[in-house]
């Protein structure tokens, strides 16, 4: 129940998100030619490989395992919260994380399950992308990623040093894929009746990433209060 809460949010928060932006668009996108032939190779990968793949494993494999495989990927990525944690100053969260990462490791046999969240360590999602935001990058270029999807300029410069600090072998490469696309699999619906596809992704994945590096403080709260919906 708690996933599918998650995803039905996921659901709203996208959709509200691609409706503001569409009205409020300022977007910085000067590569829009090469990123929409990018989107046009991961959506048939997507489509051909990643979504039936996603799918099957879906079927067969029961909830629980799913979830304590999502759980073991989220512990493994822990320390890339923390290390990010202290390069941007946030000390006390990065203390909270260390103990989440120990108790999950230890108690939650080795991040099978999640005891950390009801003890009142929540998950945070910090990375260098995140980091370098913070450090001043803070306006970047849209960039489409082949196979990794949507990224910004600054975004890609910081994944190859996350991608070598989780190299945990293919299995967890592949375990993280399929649990990532998991979650995504509610957009779906969306992403079909888009009139835009790249648009819906690229302003959806921009507005995400203002929300995460304002840690939920994002603009777009701002621009719902100057439109009005009373009509």
């Amino acid at each position: 129940m708690n996933n599918l809460y998650k995803s039905s949010i996921l659901v709203l928060v996208f959709g509200l998100y691609f409706f503001v932006s569409s009205v409020h668009a300022e977007i910085n996108d000067p590569y829009q030619s090469y990123n929409r032939s990018v989107e046009n190779i991961n959506k048939n990968v997507d489509q051909y490989v990643l979504k039936p793949t996603t799918e099957s494993y879906v079927a067969v494999v029961p909830d629980p395992a799913r979830i304590a495989v999502s759980n073991v990927v989220n512990n493994l990525l822990e320390p890339i919260t923390v290390i990010n944690d202290i390069l941007q100053g946030k000390i006390t969260q990065g203390i909270q994380d260390t103990a989440r990462f120990i108790f999950n490791s230890t108690f939650g046999l080795f991040g099978l399950i999640d005891i950390s969240t009801p003890m009142g360590l929540p998950m945070h999602d910090e990375d260098f992308g995140q980091t370098f935001a913070v450090w001043g990058w803070s306006e970047s270029d849209y960039f489409n990623l082949p196979l990794l999807g949507p990224a910004t300029v600054r975004d890609a410069t910081a994944k190859p040093i996350s991608l070598i600090l989780t190299n945990y072998g293919i299995p967890f490469t592949v375990l993280r894929v399929l649990s990532l696309r998991e979650k995504l699999m509610p957009l779906d619906p969306l992403l079909e009746t888009a009139s835009d596809r790249y648009l819906f992704i690229r302003d959806g994945y921009l507005q995400q990433r203002n929300y995460q590096i304002n840690d939920g403080k994002s603009s777009t709260t701002n621009k719902f209060k100057e439109f009005d919906f009373s009509d």
